[in-house]
């Protein structure tokens, strides 16, 4: 995270993505705060933020039936 925070280049770079990106959070988060999802949903222009109700940071192996919803439904688009 140091050099993320010493490097906006990076974080630059995402404000001009024109790519469709899904950003998936757990609610439970100890790890990553909700902030973070909310930073990266504003800054890059085709973002949503999802979040999934009693997920922990390890959402993909607490929940991935969950997960494959979220990201079945964001690609069906």
């Amino acid at each position: 995270m140091t050099c993320w925070f010493a490097d906006s280049s990076a974080a630059d770079a995402l404000r001009h993505s024109p790519v469709k990106t899904l950003i998936i959070e757990g609610a439970n988060d100890e790890i990553l705060v909700d902030a973070n999802g909310r930073h990266l949903e504003r800054i890059i222009p085709c973002a949503r933020l999802d979040t999934v109700s009693d997920a922990g940071h390890a959402l993909m192996f607490q929940y991935p039936v969950e997960l494959a919803r979220h990201v079945g439904k964001f690609v069906g688009r």
